[in-house]
């Protein structure tokens, strides 16, 4: 999280970023939880697993964390992604 911040910091392209992001949290979330209940996870069902009762992910910034691997030129509020990453990461480490 830290490198990913740096690079953001340093102007790296947030849509290569958010894709980056993306994977890690897919990494985390594996290595914390049974694989079997996460790796088969996508759209709206992955993002609804990584949501806490802020909704953030499906309804908010971090909606586009489902389509950021395979969809370039999305450049979201990244301040705010990294935040909701970080603190979900937090909560679930």
């Amino acid at each position: 999280m830290a490198q990913l911040r740096n690079r953001y910091r340093n102007g790296e392209a947030r849509d290569v970023l958010t894709a980056e992001l993306a994977t890690l949290l897919r990494r985390a979330a594996m290595n914390r939880h049974p694989r079997v209940q996460v790796a088969g996870l996508t759209g709206r069902d992955w993002l609804e697993f990584l949501d806490d009762d802020t909704h953030q992910f499906t309804n908010g910034v971090g909606a586009c964390l489902s389509t950021a691997p395979y969809a370039r030129g999305q450049t979201p509020d990244f301040d705010a992604l990294f935040t909701l990453c970080e603190k979900w990461v937090r909560r679930n480490a």
